[in-house]
């Protein structure tokens, strides 16, 4: 009895393992002021929902790893998002992509391993990082202006390229919910994307 049950709860596990799986069905890499924005687009052929990623920058490598939580009780479901990484240097990058799925909801434990692409970024002349935003002052303990106005919110990711905060206040953040530590602030002016380091103490 005990040999059919560890038989029936491999198979059962088994069977969970093959049905957890997400794949990319679309995925672009673009080359912006401060750095480069990678677009994914996935299918989970069950529920499942975006949970972390996390990226690493290798000379002009950049390994970008995404994860999503699953869940049988949802259905299938489509994913479409956009990644900001920051860069500090000019130059043609490659991105390597690669997409997992985790049983667990809280922390990727890559339960499963689902599609990859890869991509080079070769409008270097994008990667103007002579521009910003113009966000002062900086460093700052929290208040930061902007003396022109922003089409649209601002953004402000941390080090690992997180969103931590947004907000529709185009000519002003406030930061002091933050810890200290550097941050990319990302706004449209003119239709541009412009990024800009802060420190904030």
């Amino acid at each position: 009895m005990r040999k059919l049950f560890f038989l029936f709860a491999f198979a059962l596990l088994s069977a969970a393992a093959a049905g957890q799986t997400i794949q990319i069905t679309e995925s672009s890499a673009t080359a912006v002021t401060g750095g480069v924005n990678v677009n994914v687009k996935t299918i989970s052929f069950n529920g499942a929902g975006y949970l972390s990623h996390t990226y690493t920058i290798n000379g002009n490598t950049i390994d970008l790893s995404v994860c999503y939580y699953f869940n049988m009780l949802l259905p299938v479901l489509t994913f479409d998002n956009d990644f900001f990484i920051p860069v500090t240097q000019s130059g043609d990058y490659t991105v390597n992509i690669t997409v997992y799925n985790s049983s667990s909801t809280e922390v990727c434990d890559y339960f499963s391993s689902g599609g990859s692409a890869t991509h080079n970024v070769l409008a270097t002349k994008d990667l103007d990082l002579t521009k910003s935003l113009g966000l002062y002052p900086n460093p700052t303990t929290g208040a930061l202006f902007l003396d022109t106005v922003t089409d649209g919110p601002l953004y402000v990711y941390d080090q690992l390229g997180r969103l931590v905060m947004q907000t529709n206040a185009s000519s002003a953040i406030d930061l002091s919910p933050l810890t200290s530590g550097v941050y990319i602030v990302s706004g449209k002016i003119d239709e541009q994307t412009l990024n800009q380091k802060i420190i904030k103490n």
